[in-house]
């Protein structure tokens, strides 16, 4: 029957290079052509990243945009930051940070290593990145960072923190709550 499935499908997109079912989405990358080749991630049917291929200085969404603009104003040219990055998708934000702050900590917290395979194959991310994934829930991490900070361990305290795991449709609670606000204060750097 899984065969007939197959042979019953529309003729895949010419505009596909990639698509994989990971164990929490289906994630595709599309090219839009042109020259310079603009791409877009998607995961599930919605639109998570858009990138002008060998340009990550030129941010596609506004909200990446509006991201860059307040990293800038507040942080001091000569400092490196720590930055942590709640949500990967095709990384575009990452990647714009250690270009502009090479050398600072960049942290990802992507549930879904399949997505961060996709960035790799389809979305230009290096493999030798200095870009630092853990695969998990955010909510997860932040509570493990919080538990180490009891038993006395240093933890990483960040200066930025960025929530890139919304999207339209599928919303996860548990990184929209009150407590999970409060959780993520306690890794801030102060003011």
């Amino acid at each position: 029957k899984a065969g007939q499935l197959i042979a019953l499908r529309q003729p895949k997109d010419p505009s596909v290079i990639y698509e994989d079912e990971t164990n929490y989405c289906f994630v595709s990358v599309k090219t839009l052509g042109g020259e310079p080749e603009k791409r877009i991630f998607i995961q599930d049917k919605l639109i998570h990243s858009k990138i002008q291929m060998g340009d990550i200085s030129s941010l596609e969404y506004p909200y990446e945009k509006i991201m860059a603009a307040v990293t800038h104003r507040f942080n001091k040219s000569d400092e490196k930051p720590a930055f942590l990055i709640l949500g990967g998708g095709g990384y575009v934000l990452p990647r714009y940070l250690e270009k502009y702050w090479p050398g600072s900590k960049i942290d990802v917290v992507e549930i879904d290593a399949g997505v961060t395979e996709a960035a790799h194959i389809a979305f230009d991310l290096d493999r030798n990145t200095s870009i630092k994934t853990f695969s998990l829930d955010a909510r997860n991490y932040v509570d493990q960072l919080l538990e180490q900070q009891h038993r006395g361990e240093q933890i990483t305290k960040y200066d930025f923190i960025y929530e890139d795991a919304l999207d339209h449709y599928a919303i996860p609670y548990q990184l929209t709550t009150l407590e999970f606000n409060k959780m993520i204060f306690q890794i801030l750097n102060s003011c």
